[in-house]
């Protein structure tokens, strides 16, 4: 065992202690003129990450004009024609600066400055400016960082490097959505069925009081997992003094199948049917759609020809999603994922002079498409829940539908609807097709024998107008399919929106005929809205008539206006109105020139997380006033909501409290929260440093209260008792989870597994437990041999460290005597091998060619040591060594049982010993000082080191025992005199100017 372990451990700890020690000399040297060299870290924004020299003198600080404006990226240079000269253009507004050095004078615009000899210093390879110059000049606000070296940069400037950093991210961003795209992480995390788990409870709670009575009302959703499945539903109350009464609603249990391409749900209670209209009954549904709604339709072909050599990017729905250059005949062609939806795809052109393209085109795919190739089934059997109309029973129904993705443009549907008070024999058949054409033309038909049949059609154009038309001819008249008596419908919008000079404008038009018995009925709306700055502008007119004239005016004839505007945040707006928008709306019957009505609204949010509204409005036309007033607080874990209305003088007040109970059984919390839980899922991520290597969370283990998780989806992530809950999941759903390493306080941790699956359970904390253990450490020796007796270590050989489990490689050097270590190595399976390219530059081989080891998953950390390798001539071979007397002796010695217990007692514990440091280790991070102290005294009880005791005396400064720490930095001194121990007096400097955490 050599004492390298030792060296790396213990200066862990001191450089906790001495990082700042030059700068606490720095500091004493400030009242001098000497010119002081300073190295200051200058991170700005992730684009910049380096380190810039700078010299303090006087008590402020000079920084390179070159270097600086070279790592931002701003246009600089030098003239030395007529004295020094620094000049250039500012940013994008090119704006001309110069700092003359010989003439004293600086100019930047239309600023003007006059310099010192004390402003600047001028050094053989950089122009040092005092550190305030750049603020006044460019409004490049620098500062120093005196406890951290570090020098700081705040600016409203947009910043070179840093606009290009955000084209790369954004670009780069792409391939990342890609991934994520294809993201398959194996399910570490599977679905974990129960007989009954206990979940979420949704609740509202209204009391109304008026003049004449009170009443309660109760909506209550309950959700939870029993035998295998998922419940959920509604239980719905209201109580007065003359009566009270309990309903239930879509309460249900459903039993899901997730890997199975014929049946994916079963589904017994309340329910809903699946045919051309949603009749809720109650009985029973089975059917294959996914549980996971289906987000990509299929692939879509953009191509087209332009300037060649140009760059073209793709926009979808105003998010970039591609890029590349067109080949030397102009042509790109990209292909992108047709998602359901309305999407927009716009292509954006960069010639190569400079030239700006923008072409733009709209797919919609409705939801009820289906993929090329794909069949779904739904098949319901129950009793209706109300009756149909013209009878007094509910009656039995049994309905069966099919579809059927036939292509990519065209998908087809058929089925068989029976409810037993209409049907006297045979079903009603069904079926219609939906076809997408030219990419921008949708069309479908559906028919109903002996009902209807109705043909739909509709497109977007690229400028985002739209037409839509239905018309539906109805065959006879039943009770279900045509409740109104209609001979024939049609309905048809218009949507366009245009500019008159820079003003935006939006038309909207609606139509609708419907031919009946003994009167048609026709209605028309239009509207125009607008936005001008803060007002928005709409204004609008309708009518219905049931003559043979479309046109013709009624009483129900309405025009209306309306003016909204929203108040800015600014410093001249008063605070009063931060947060508040006012709306106004009049209405105006046109047949009797009179007002309809006037109505006032105004909103305004109080308290961060509340809202207050206000509405006042006049009824002309049956003559009486309204008013109402409410106010909602969101307190987080509920929501409350009082609201006030008196109408034709009748007062009444409703206040409302509504929110959401959530019980994760496993670790005992009650999570309450005001956003509905009900029909979703949540996660219990609970992260642990696993002592005893059981992979599960026991007594002993140590709860790492650490925020990090990441999820690929949408979710809502909070902390409680050291658990993260992520909550509002989609239940069913598979999620790919990872652990972000840097968001742990302890970096010599690492998890059994970074990156997961997640299968998430309905109604219900899915408890996720993850396990962390320590990095390990290994340790090794290159030598060469230069004949059959001569070998040396030889230093500067780089070794590649691979990470089988993760197909990750690392790089290693050795040191001049040839040894080398690594730490913070996560657990796995390595190989280390010799770089080949070293290896040919000395006309050698390495024996053995490589190592393989496994570093264990433990609590304290894995110490894999004795990793050798031989350089060799290439044509050497192993039987050439001559093995030499006093070898055998040793070897021979050895191999006694007496050497080897000792040695293996030796060896036990020293490895013991260095556990502990590793433990006393974690301790510090964890803040837990003492600890840390008792583990270094264990250590020291196994095997005394110089390390062990300078480690001590460190740790007692820290705990404020300075006599201590001093006696045992004096014993780590006369067991090693070389070793590096710090001053007291450096370290009592270092500890005022520290910041308090």
């Amino acid at each position: 065992m050599t004492s390298r372990k030792w060296k790396y451990i213990s200066i862990n700890f001191l450089c906790l202690l001495v990082c700042y020690g030059a700068f606490s000399s720095l500091k004493a040297q400030s009242t001098s003129d000497d010119e002081i060299e300073v190295y200051l870290s200058f991170s700005y924004r992730s684009a910049i990450n380096s380190v810039v020299i700078a010299y303090y003198k006087n008590d402020t600080f000079y920084i390179p004009y070159k270097e600086v404006f070279q790592l931002l990226e701003i246009d600089h240079n030098t003239r030395l024609n007529a004295g020094v000269v620094l000049y250039g253009n500012f940013l994008e507004e090119e704006t001309p600066y110069q700092i003359n050095l010989s003439t004293f004078q600086a100019s930047s615009g239309n600023k003007n400055l006059s310099l010192t000899s004390d402003d600047f210093l001028i050094k053989d390879l950089d122009y040092y400016l005092e550190i305030s110059i750049f603020n006044e000049l460019f409004g490049l606000d620098f500062d120093v960082d005196f406890n951290n070296l570090a020098l700081l940069l705040e600016t409203d400037k947009n910043i070179p490097v840093v606009q290009k950093l955000i084209r790369q991210n954004r670009r780069q961003q792409i391939q990342r959505n890609d991934r994520t795209l294809n993201l398959n992480y194996p399910v570490e995390y599977g679905r974990d069925r129960k007989i009954l788990g206990l979940g979420f409870l949704d609740y509202n709670l209204s009391a109304i009081t008026s003049d004449e009575s009170s009443i309660f009302l109760f909506n209550t959703a309950i959700g939870a997992e029993a035998l295998g499945g998922d419940v959920q539903g509604a239980i719905n109350g209201a109580y007065s003094a003359d009566a009270s009464n309990v309903t239930t609603s879509n309460l249900r249990w459903r039993y899901a199948i997730t890997d199975s391409p014929v049946i994916s749900s079963v589904t017994a209670g309340q329910t809903s049917s699946s045919g051309i209209l949603n009749n809720p009954y109650r009985g029973i549904k089975i059917t294959n759609q996914p549980l996971e709604p289906r987000r990509l339709y299929d692939e879509f072909v953009i191509q087209g020809n332009t300037f060649s050599r140009s760059e073209v990017e793709l926009y979808i729905n105003n998010t970039l999603a591609d890029f590349q250059e067109t080949d030397e005949t102009g042509n790109y062609r990209f292909i992108t994922p047709l998602t359901y939806g309305t999407s927009a795809y716009d292509i954006k052109i960069f010639g190569p002079t400079g030239q700006v393209v923008e072409r733009s085109k709209r797919i919609q795919v409705p939801f009820s498409f289906l993929p090329p190739g794909e069949i779904n089934y739904n098949i319901d059997l129950g009793e209706l829940e109300n009756p149909l109309i013209g009878t007094q029973e509910r009656g039995l129904t049994a309905q069966a539908n099919t579809v059927i993705g036939i292509s990519n443009w065209l998908t087809a549907r058929a089925g068989a609807e029976y409810f037993e008070s209409l049907n006297t024999s045979l079903p009603t058949f069904t079926g219609g097709l939906s076809a997408r054409l030219f990419n921008r033309y949708l069309f479908s038909t559906e028919i109903a024998n002996d009902a209807f049949v109705r043909t739909r059609g509709s497109t977007i154009l690229a400028n985002a107008a739209s037409i839509s038309l239905a018309y539906t001819n109805y065959f006879a008249q039943n009770r279900i399919y045509n409740s109104g008596n209609y001979d024939q419908e049609l309905q048809g919008s218009v949507f366009y929106p245009f500019l008159i000079g820079n003003i935006p404008l939006n038309i909207r038009l609606f139509g609708s005929r419907i031919e009946r018995e003994p009167r048609p009925i026709s209605r028309y709306r239009v509207d125009l809205s607008t936005r001008l700055g803060r007002f928005n502008v709409r204004t609008g007119f309708s009518n219905s008539n049931t003559t043979n004239d479309f046109f013709e005016l009624s009483e129900n004839a309405s025009a209306n206006f309306s003016l909204t505007y929203n108040f800015p945040r600014t410093n001249t707006t008063p605070k009063v109105f931060h947060g508040m928008f006012a709306r106004g709306e009049i209405s105006f019957l046109p047949t009797s020139s009179e007002l309809d009505d006037i109505q006032f609204f105004l909103s305004r949010k109080v308290f961060k997380k509340g809202n207050i509204q206000l509405n006042v409005a006049r009824n002309f036309r049956f003559n009486y006033n309204s008013i109402s007033a409410s106010i909602v607080i969101d307190f987080n874990k509920t929501r409350v909501n009082s609201r006030y209305r008196n109408i034709r003088s009748s007062s009444s007040v409703t206040n409302t409290v509504r929110g959401s109970i959530g019980y994760d059984a496993n670790n005992n919390n009650l999570f309450l929260t005001s956003r509905n839980q009900v029909g979703r899922s949540a996660a219990a991520v609970r992260l642990f440093v696993d002592y005893d290597g059981d992979e599960k969370f026991s007594e002993g283990d140590e709860l790492i209260k650490n925020n990090a998780i990441r999820l690929d989806r949408t979710g809502s992530t909070t902390s409680k008792n050291g658990i993260t809950y992520i909550t509002q999941m989609q239940p069913y759903f598979k999620y790919n989870m990872e652990i972000n390493k840097g968001a742990i306080q302890n970096p010599l941790l690492v998890p059994k597994q970074e990156k997961f699956g997640v299968i998430s359970d309905p109604n219900y904390f899915k408890p996720i437990d993850v396990p962390f253990y320590s990095t390990g450490i290994i340790e090794g020796v290159v030598n060469r041999r230069f004949d059959a007796e001569t070998e040396d270590g030889i230093g500067g050989i780089r070794l590649f460290l691979n990470n089988i489990d993760q197909n990750t490689v690392q790089e290693l050097r050795t040191f001049s005597d040839g040894s080398f270590y690594a730490y913070e190595i996560p657990p796995g399976n390595y190989e280390l091998s010799i770089d080949p390219s070293q290896l040919n530059i000395l006309n050698s081989k390495s024996l053995p060619s490589k190592v393989s080891f496994d570093i264990k998953a433990l609590a304290d950390g894995d110490f894999v040591e004795g990793l050798e390798f031989m350089i060799v001539p290439e044509d050497f071979e192993p039987e050439q060594v001559n093995t030499i007397s006093t070898e055998s002796i040793i070897a021979s010695v050895k191999e006694s049982a007496e050497i080897i217990e000792l040695e293996e007692k030796l060896d036990k514990d020293v490895d013991n010993a260095l556990r502990l440091i590793i433990q006393a280790q974690t301790a510090f991070y964890n803040r837990n000082i003492d600890r840390a102290l008792t583990f270094v005294n264990e250590s020291l009880a196994l095997f005394e080191t110089a390390q062990g005791y300078a480690l001590k005396g460190s740790l007692n400064y820290l705990n404020g025992n300075k006599a201590e720490a001093q006696k045992n930095w004096d014993l780590a001194a006369e067991f090693n005199p070389e070793i590096v121990i710090p001053e007291i007096e450096v370290l009592d400097q270092i500890i005022k100017t520290q910041p308090e955490d």
